[in-house]
């Protein structure tokens, strides 16, 4: 942003600079009607071709200057991607790759475990049981 505020006021100068020279080139040769003629034309018309080189200089650099600022902005967003990219598709390299199918041994694994879940509530039924029935003997 501060570049192109740079930019717009250099280019500012510059037409402000340019005009100046135009009408020093123009009041040097032809003076308005009821205005004395400048006592050395030539002088005045070489600080007046002086200034519209000096615009064009402006002119050019400033356009140049612009045109880097945006290529070197679009090169830190491309940059900035690249590594955006990078850092993701290093974070899911990190990840452990599963492997989808089961061996027989976790199957097996799998299934005792199931068992174990399905005999569990049995087993702790059955001590519930017990326990009160141990309960109401010795209460009687």
């Amino acid at each position: 942003m501060k570049n192109n505020n740079r930019a717009i006021i250099m280019l500012i100068a510059a037409a402000y600079l340019g005009y100046l020279g135009v009408k020093l080139i123009k009041d040097s040769l032809m003076p308005d009607p009821g205005t004395e003629p400048t006592e050395n034309p030539v002088l005045f018309t070489i600080i007046g071709i002086a200034f519209i080189a000096v615009t064009a200089f402006l002119i050019v650099r400033t356009i140049k200057d612009m045109a880097d600022a945006k290529k070197s902005e679009e090169e830190q967003s491309e940059t900035k991607e690249q590594e955006e990219a990078q850092n993701v598709s290093e974070a899911e390299s990190d990840k452990p790759v599963e492997n989808m199918e089961e061996t027989d041994s976790e199957k097996s694994d799998d299934k005792s475990a199931q068992d174990d879940i399905n005999t569990a509530p049995e087993s702790i039924a059955d001590r519930i049981k017990r326990l009160s029935s141990d309960d109401e003997t010795e209460e009687s």
